[in-house]
């Protein structure tokens, strides 16, 4: 077998803590999980799942929220109400 190439991968530490522990549980490491996935999109062409990326209309309205804007609702019929619907 060729020997392999490395490469790095930049993650936040806590979420890498989370899938190490995941990953550990099942036997793997997360070396072992880029090694599967990598081996998967070689072979089918595609990710195993349906990656989604938000539009920029979605986008806006996240960083809306995280800076504090937006509107709030005691329910959801006050929001449907706001809608107009």
């Amino acid at each position: 077998m060729p020997k392999g190439r490395d490469f790095e991968v930049a993650v936040d530490g806590e979420i890498l803590d989370d899938v190490e522990k995941n990953l550990r549980d099942q036997g793997l490491s997360a070396s072992d999980a880029v090694v599967m996935l990598s081996e998967y999109v070689a072979r089918e062409g595609q990710l195993p799942f349906t990656a989604k990326v938000a539009n920029d209309i979605t986008m806006q309205a996240m960083n809306e929220l995280e800076a504090g804007k937006g509107k709030r609702f005691e329910s959801s019929a006050q929001l449907l109400k706001d809608l107009g619907i």
